[in-house]
């Protein structure tokens, strides 16, 4: 059973599951008719497509005054930021989560996790794969000031400047 399957299972079983829609798709691809949303929720992906050109995509799909949330790495985003009135957008606001979150509610957690599934396996194939996240935990454990991460909240300009 595929993830989308299962998680509109889920969905069915939730109260308004009609006003949810699963669909399998790619940020290269977003096959949505146009003022579709009043909220575009990007989680830690704009960096797959570029700041500029998701902003320049996403814009579309939201209904007049909609809002984008980008989640991401400060970095990626912070530079990008004077961009936005060219881009039809006025930043609403923005915050950076606690220096060492992605440290503790995500590396130290996932290493547990690593850990444990490493004393019940021995197949080579999932050792692989537990030992590429167990290096993702270490450059985190590395360099936490280098996985500093923001929400920035965008609502749609009626004209592009």
């Amino acid at each position: 059973q595929s993830h989308i399957a299962t998680q509109q299972k889920t969905i069915d079983d939730q109260p308004q599951s009609s006003q949810v829609l699963t669909k399998k798709s790619t940020l290269l691809d977003i096959d949505f008719p146009n003022e579709t949303f009043d909220i575009v929720w990007a989680e830690g992906s704009i960096w797959i497509i570029g700041f500029k050109k998701g902003l320049e995509e996403w814009r579309r799909l939201l209904k007049p005054k909609g809002f984008l949330v980008v989640h991401d790495s400060v970095k990626s985003v912070l530079n990008e930021l004077d961009k936005l009135s060219s881009l039809g957008y006025e930043l609403i606001n923005h915050f950076e989560l606690p220096e060492d979150a992605w440290l503790k509610e995500y590396a130290i957690p996932l290493e547990r996790l690593i850990k444990e599934q490493r004393e019940r396996t021995k197949d080579t194939e999932i050792l692989k794969i537990l030992e590429r996240y167990q290096n993702e935990v270490n450059m985190i454990k590395r360099n936490p000031k280098d996985h500093i991460s923001a929400f920035y909240i965008m609502q749609k300009s009626r004209l592009l400047v």
